[in-house]
């Protein structure tokens, strides 16, 4: 991690874990974001203001944020915005330790950054990158892309709500990309996180799955 010491912990200070609940009911669960989700948000305001991901609110009935200390607050949904994929909560707290939103325009391409993120609890990883574009985006939590493939085959698509290896916003992105084109898909995300599930009971969901799939499919 090549980040001053001093920087990287008032950003660690200013990460907490976002844990959210959402009504079985609520449409969003029908297509495998599931009623309990994880993620994590950063402290914005000395008052409490947490800048996080838009889809772990959606349809949220309540939200718990846990500090780095372990704390926990009940937060209050302020606002949801789609289009940039952000969502803001509200925490009742004062005098936080927070990171100051400035305007990516003075980002340069190959300047370094680093990331932290809460792993549940008052557990906190970090990794570190560069800047490898800087123009439009033109998807939400996706990549601008060049080249695709046309899909038009029924397609099942399955994933892990904790996948570090292929988030799952990222197949949440593609299950809507392919029924607002017509196909016929289907989605499933199983609240494990792990790549593939590790228990023999979800494990024989994936594998039962796949073959009603092919069966009903694949002729």
């Amino acid at each position: 991690m090549n980040a001053p010491i001093f920087l990287l912990e008032k950003v660690l200070r200013a990460t907490v874990g976002v844990h959210s609940h959402i009504p079985s009911t609520h449409v969003s669960t029908a297509i495998g974001l599931g009623t309990d989700r994880r993620g994590t948000g950063t402290i914005v305001s000395h008052d409490g203001l947490i800048l996080t991901v838009h889809y772990l609110l959606l349809g949220a009935q309540s939200v718990i944020v846990t500090l780095p200390g372990g704390e926990q607050l009940e937060a209050k949904i302020i606002g949801k915005d789609y289009s940039t994929g952000l969502g803001l909560l509200k925490i009742d707290a004062h005098e936080m330790p927070c990171v100051e939103v400035v305007s990516s325009e003075s980002c340069v391409s190959g300047a370094e950054a680093f990331t932290v993120a809460s792993m549940g609890g008052d557990k906190r990883c970090a990794d570190c990158g560069i800047f490898t574009y800087l123009g439009p985006f033109d998807a939400v939590w996706e990549f601008v892309l060049d080249k695709c493939v046309c899909v038009t085959a029924p397609t099942l698509i399955m994933g892990d709500v904790g996948d570090a290896n292929v988030p799952i916003v990222n197949s949440y992105e593609m299950y809507h990309a392919l029924k607002d084109h017509g196909v016929t898909v289907q989605f499933i995300a199983y609240p494990v996180d792990v790549h593939f599930p590790d228990d023999p009971v979800r494990q024989t969901d994936v594998y039962r799955r796949w073959i009603a799939w092919l069966e009903k499919y694949v002729k």
